[in-house]
């Protein structure tokens, strides 16, 4: 074999191994999504209950989440993992200042809550609700808003 021959099977085989990759970390990517989360991913969630929403837990892990860190499935059912990764983005964007722990208590509320008044609607309204750190239904409406609005 000469060397060009030499030098254009490497090339070949290292495109085709870039090539397997790609493929790989796509398939990979795309065997963590359920079918529910796949087939709901834009769903118009803010009438929703609140307390499960999958819809919207879905689009935080498929969007936000997915973006700060989180590489669990996109099930639309959060965990610790997924709470890390909304706690990562509230502390890089709407002024969270507690610890990634990865549990949602006051501080990520009023995070969540800074976000929905800066971009969340509710009843075709904008939403202007307290930063108090208490998640009511408005509140958790407004926030699917958000987080809807994040994916869009």
């Amino acid at each position: 074999m000469s060397v060009k021959q030499k030098i254009a099977s490497s090339a070949v085989a290292i495109l085709i191994g870039v090539g397997l990759s790609t493929v790989a970390v796509q398939s990979a990517s795309a065997n963590t999504w359920d079918p529910y989360c796949s087939a709901h991913f834009y769903d118009n969630n803010q009438t929703l209950n609140p307390s499960n929403n999958k819809s919207m837990w879905c689009q935080v892990q498929g969007g936000i989440a997915s973006d700060y860190g989180y590489t669990g499935p996109v099930n639309g059912i959060p965990g610790v993992n997924t709470y890390k990764a909304l706690q990562r983005y509230l502390q890089a964007n709407w002024g969270y200042t507690a610890g990634i722990d990865g549990v949602l208590g006051v501080n990520s509320y009023k995070a969540m809550q800074r976000a929905a008044v800066a971009s969340g609607w509710v009843d075709g309204t904008a939403y202007t609700g307290p930063i108090d750190g208490t998640m009511a239904q408005r509140d958790w409406a407004a926030w699917a808003y958000h987080a809807r609005s994040y994916i869009s």
